[in-house]
């Protein structure tokens, strides 16, 4: 067999492998086919309304007291007296601690003769103008105005405010219901300048957080 021939021979048997169809090889239109599923979507609207929108912010804060009261005495008096411990629960005007009012009393006394003075001054102004005390209301303002800086009246009177406000001032009373804390302070020493104690209403707590301005959402009040 010549070299030429048995060339022929190979050619041909490549040829016929190359063209003959695998029988494993899928068939194209069956590739492309696929079921389709008859079952209609359902599709839910709904109207547009315009109500509130949620903005959700996430933030770090601390739970404090709505109410909290630093309660202090408006003398320096020693304190005769205290009713309350840190920790007591107190409810509002509860009597908490009193001073010595010794020397209270006696200047809102002094206050009280002073005043009385003034007034027997304030008459005998008033009846050198030709008016009586008794029928203040005939009197014209700027008269009486004139007649309480001659007598001291003014003054007396303020003296006298002060002195009763001070007396009133030597028993501390609970502002509201609430927990005494702070209170450091022992009987038969003076207040000193700091507070008293602390009245913390722990019933109605508020939590306190910090947000940046450009946390809040458009149009929000600052």
């Amino acid at each position: 067999m010549s070299k030429k021939t048995l060339l022929s021979i190979i050619l041909i048997s490549l040829f016929y492998s190359c063209s003959t169809p695998k029988e494993n090889e899928a068939d194209p239109q069956s590739e492309g086919t696929e079921k389709v599923d008859d079952k209609i979507v359902e599709v839910r609207a709904r109207v547009l309304e315009y109500e509130d929108f949620n903005y959700e912010l996430l933030s770090n804060g601390t739970i404090a007291s709505m109410h909290r009261a630093a309660l202090s005495f408006q003398s320096q008096e020693p304190i005769t007296k205290i009713y309350v411990k840190n920790g007591q629960s107190v409810t509002k005007g509860q009597k908490l601690a009193e001073l010595d009012d010794f020397k209270l009393k006696s200047s809102l006394d002094q206050a009280t003769w002073q005043l009385e003075l003034a007034k027997l001054d304030l008459q005998d102004v008033l009846i050198g103008q030709g008016y009586s005390l008794s029928d203040s209301a005939a009197i014209p303002a700027e008269v009486m105005k004139i007649a309480k800086i001659r007598s001291n009246y003014e003054q007396s009177y303020h003296n006298y405010k002060v002195a009763q406000y001070n007396l009133d001032a030597s028993i501390l009373y609970a502002p509201f219901s609430g927990v005494i804390a702070n209170l450091t302070v022992k009987e038969y020493n003076q207040p000193g300048n700091e507070p008293f104690c602390l009245v913390i209403d722990n019933r109605n707590p508020e939590v306190v957080f910090n947000i940046l301005e450009n946390e809040l959402p458009p149009g929000s009040d600052k």
